[in-house]
C-alpha cells in the first residue's frame, strides 16, 4: 500500500502523437511513489496540429495526475489501456507503430517546469528531451516541436 499522499508530488502525463493519424492522445497518470501508470478513462483526443488544444489537454492531464496506487493490472489484456482504446485502432501493433509516446513530467514536486521526453530513436536509442515552464503557452509548442524532431530523427 502506498500510504498517505504527500501534499506535493511530481505530476506527469503521456502524449501519444501520430503524424499518420494527425492526432494526439493525452492521458493523465497515477504516480505510485515514482512509478507512473495511465489512469483509466482519462484519455483526451485532439488534432495534432491544434497546438493550443493540445496544450490545454496537457495542463488538464497534469492537474488530474493522482498520487495513489493504480488498480490491479494483473488481469488486464494487452489491448486494455486508455490511449489505445481512445485511438479507435483495432490492432495494438498498428497503434504502437503509428503513435509515439511522449512523456511530460514535472521536474520536481513544485511542478513549475516540465521535462518532455520522446521515445528512444531507432538509430542509437537516444531520447530527445526539453525542459520548459509548466504553462500552456510553453507545453503545447514544446511537445509539438519535440515530436516533429523525433519524427525527423526517426526518418533519417
Amino acid at each position: 500500500m502506498i500510504g498517505k499522499a504527500p501534499r506535493r508530488f511530481v505530476k506527469a502525463c503521456h502524449v501519444y502523437c501520430s503524424r499518420i493519424a494527425r492526432r494526439a492522445i493525452v492521458v493523465a497518470l497515477y504516480n505510485h511513489a515514482g512509478i507512473f501508470t495511465e489512469r483509466e478513462g482519462e484519455a483526451q483526443v485532439c488534432d495534432l496540429d491544434d497546438v493550443e488544444g493540445l496544450a490545454r489537454r496537457i495542463v488538464v492531464a497534469l492537474q488530474d495526475c493522482r498520487y495513489e496506487a493504480p488498480p490491479d493490472h494483473a488481469a488486464r489484456w494487452r489491448d486494455d489501456w486508455p490511449a489505445y482504446r481512445a485511438s479507435g485502432y483495432r490492432a495494438v501493433r498498428r497503434f504502437t507503430h503509428d503513435f509515439a509516446r511522449m512523456t511530460v513530467e514535472g521536474t520536481d514536486e513544485a511542478n513549475r517546469s516540465c521535462l518532455i521526453q520522446s521515445p528512444p530513436t531507432p538509430h542509437g536509442g537516444e531520447r530527445l528531451a526539453v525542459t520548459v515552464p509548466a504553462t500552456a503557452e510553453a507545453l503545447g509548442p514544446a511537445v509539438s516541436e519535440l515530436y516533429a524532431r523525433y519524427v525527423s530523427a526517426r526518418l533519417d
